[in-house]
């Protein structure tokens, strides 16, 4: 499921973006190795592009990390 949420609030739209890829559980699907959005949006049965946009807006924020797109899941990393 998709949400449209006004664009005047950063933070609610980080939030819903984050939402949408725990209820698709998209870094579960990752585990493996990387996928594309093809991949992705079958498993999950949603609209590839939408997903795309979505995966594009989290890779922005480092949730993700994307090359020539497969997406791929961005552990945390230690600071020294």
């Amino acid at each position: 499921m998709v949400y449209v949420v006004d664009g005047s609030c950063p933070q609610c739209m980080d939030a819903t973006l984050l939402r949408v890829a725990v209820e698709f559980k998209i870094a579960d699907h990752l585990l493996e190795g990387p996928r594309s959005v093809e991949e992705l949006a079958k498993i999950c049965g949603v609209d590839k592009e939408k997903l795309s946009r979505i995966l594009r807006s989290l890779a922005n924020k480092h949730v993700f990390r994307a090359g020539e797109w497969p997406c791929r899941s961005n552990p945390l990393k230690s600071h020294n």
